[in-house]
């Protein structure tokens, strides 16, 4: 009796059918892209992952090594994903990344863009009080800028270049400006 009023959630696929469903897309001669840090949003056409298990994603630490063979994915999108990492676990994100992906492929990575954050939010006049706290109101570890992602991106050995807004973004959200919230990256695998 007492199990049978339990609300019955959607589990996430495991981690190892990550690897499986890789291997099918490569197969069938699709591109296989990737939606990293998803959450609950979902893009057509991508295999979504993320940490916290969400309804149809894949549920594992990106900063440890995918169930997946290396030169496998064509397209990597993260949206506000890589502030959550310190530098420890961006660096083994991003190397991850770099195995994992096709000669050739892109990584578009979003994130907040902390000269915008701090000059738009901040009263470094008025001392450590006056410091905007973008680290604590939204649980992010290392805000990065443009030159600091680009400079970590090529140390694991990709091109890196500014870029636009991929068009099925869904930030920057309420409070952050639409062209200076956010810093958008493209890591190229050469």
């Amino acid at each position: 009796m007492r199990g049978r009023n339990r609300i019955k959630r959607p589990k996430a696929p495991r981690y190892d059918s990550f690897g499986t469903e890789v291997a099918a897309l490569l197969a069938s001669g699709q591109e296989v892209k990737v939606h990293v840090g998803c959450g609950p949003v979902r893009l057509e056409g991508f295999v979504h992952v993320d940490l916290r298990p969400f309804p149809g994603s894949y549920t594992f630490d990106v900063t440890n090594r995918w169930s997946c063979p290396g030169n496998a994915i064509d397209f990597i999108f993260s949206e506000d994903f890589i502030e959550h990492l310190d530098q420890r676990g961006q660096i083994r994100y991003l190397a991850e990344t770099f195995r994992v992906m096709k000669p050739g492929a892109v990584q578009h990575v979003s994130a907040p863009d902390l000269h915008w954050c701090m000059g738009e939010f901040s009263s470094f006049d008025q001392g450590a009080a006056g410091v905007y706290d973008e680290w604590g109101r939204f649980k992010h570890l290392l805000v990065p800028t443009a030159q600091y992602l680009m400079e970590v991106g090529e140390l694991v050995g990709f091109e890196a270049r500014m870029a636009q807004p991929m068009p099925y973004a869904t930030r920057p959200g309420p409070g952050r400006d639409k062209e200076l919230g956010n810093l958008f990256i493209e890591l190229v695998r050469p």
